[in-house]
């Protein structure tokens, strides 16, 4: 039982050290960014609280809000521009996780998916976001419509 235990730790304290150094390689690489959940997010759909919650960039003005109070997470990259307004975009299939830390490639970030326009089928069309920020708000029109906003 001794060894199972000590096997169980040796294996434990290797993953925390390799996950420790990538997390250390990512804030100090112009390669990847990080971002970590702001625990006092709060979302609203409708202006009824829902289940959600945001992730913040490290280094840049963006952020991931997911929103999960319907069958499917569902999740959307907002930028703020610092001169220019900001912009909200909608991941599409993918959402991201309620881990503390997610650290995402400058080669394919997973909300930027390029689409070649197929005359024949053509893709949904997406509605006005309408997007209004704030110091540590915003608000839009999600996918299906319904009015979505999160503080942070």
């Amino acid at each position: 039982m001794q060894r199972i235990l000590k096997f169980i730790g040796v294996v434990a304290g290797a993953w925390f050290v390799l996950y420790t150094l990538t997390l250390a390689y990512a804030l100090s690489s112009n390669y990847f960014s990080v971002f970590f959940i702001a625990p006092s997010a709060k979302v609203y759909n409708g202006g009824k609280r829902v289940s959600g919650w945001i992730h913040e960039c490290s280094k840049c003005r963006a952020y991931i809000l997911t929103r999960n109070d319907r069958d499917k997470r569902e999740s959307y990259w907002i930028s703020l521009g610092e001169k220019k307004p900001g912009s909200v975009r909608s991941c599409d299939d993918w959402a991201a996780s309620r881990f503390p830390v997610i650290m995402i490639g400058d080669v394919n970030p997973p909300c930027f998916s390029f689409v070649i326009v197929d005359e024949h089928n053509p893709p949904p069309k997406t509605p006005s976001r309408d997007s209004v920020f704030g110091n540590r708000s915003v608000e839009f029109n999600a996918d299906d419509g319904s009015r979505i906003r999160a503080e942070w």
